[in-house]
């Protein structure tokens, strides 16, 4: 669902297992590691990424067939990172790195029992992450900036203080 700047999304050919590992980058890649030139086709150095140790290890060079638009939950003093986007059946982790987003109109606490089981039964040997709420997702991302904001709020009730001490203290010399 991300929009696609330039180039294609995936199509069918991408998902066989015997394919060119065909990947989507986005724009933060481009700018970062091909400055600018022409994402779109195999190779540019860019060897299959392993999880969490960026774009350029050996293995089969990429297949870059599209770049889509920055997005995703940035840190908010930093900018978007770079990533890639490959499909679940190309993926090198076996089972690739999937999310399973749930949209309910009821309470998130009745629902994720059910899911976790539905998808354990389907696939016992998937190993599960701890299950979250989009609300605690988002909790998570914003804890320095609420410690900032509690603390800041905490030093201007003391500087306030000090203030009408300083004030109460003038007024009383002064009568």
């Amino acid at each position: 669902g991300l929009p696609i700047v330039k180039g294609r999304d995936f199509t069918e050919d991408d998902l066989r297992t015997d394919a060119t590992p065909a990947v989507l980058v986005n724009e933060a890649f481009v700018r970062e590691f091909l400055q600018d030139r022409e994402p779109l086709g195999i190779g540019h150095g860019l060897k299959h990424p392993r999880p969490g140790r960026g774009p350029a290890v050996p293995g089969a060079p990429l297949n870059i067939i599209g770049v889509v638009r920055d997005s995703g939950l940035p840190a908010r003093r930093n900018a978007t990172p770079p990533k890639v986007y490959q499909t679940f059946l190309q993926a090198n982790t076996g089972f690739g790195q999937m999310v399973l987003h749930v949209r309910a109109a009821r309470d998130s606490a009745d629902i994720m029992r059910p899911i976790v089981a539905a998808v354990q039964e389907i696939a016992r040997d998937v190993p599960m992450a701890p299950v979250r709420t989009l609300a605690a997702e988002v909790d998570a991302a914003l804890v320095r900036e609420r410690l900032v904001a509690t603390l800041s709020s905490l030093f201007g009730g003391v500087a306030l203080a000090l203030i009408c001490i300083g004030v109460y203290g003038l007024m009383a010399f002064t009568v």
